[in-house]
């Protein structure tokens, strides 16, 4: 078995970039799109779609730890109006406990 080639990071983001836009644009299976690439940039077709899988996967947890993000930040947003209204009670409370 031939040693393993080491890509250039830039070759292999270009390469996945480029996957990932055709499939977008074409519309088409991304295993065929895989081959093509790999066939014209002469990359083994399972390494790049290794590369693919693995910047996917990297690109779904970036979107779940924005939209965990975004759900903290509402959190925040109704808990302080939550504290708010809270002072506000407290404070009508305290009014009318001194009236009885």
């Amino acid at each position: 078995m031939p040693p393993r080639r080491r890509y250039p990071k830039e070759l292999r983001e270009h390469l996945v970039s480029l996957v990932l836009y055709e499939q977008e644009k074409r519309q088409t299976e991304k295993t065929k799109i895989i081959a093509e690439t790999a066939a014209i940039y002469k990359v083994p077709p399972r390494r790049l779609s290794e590369w693919v899988r693995k910047a996917e996967a990297e690109d779904e947890f970036k979107r779940t730890i924005a939209g965990y993000a975004e759900q903290i930040a509402d959190l925040k947003m109704e808990l302080h109006k939550l504290v708010q209204m809270n002072e506000a009670l407290m404070t009508v409370l305290t009014q009318m406990a001194k009236k009885l």
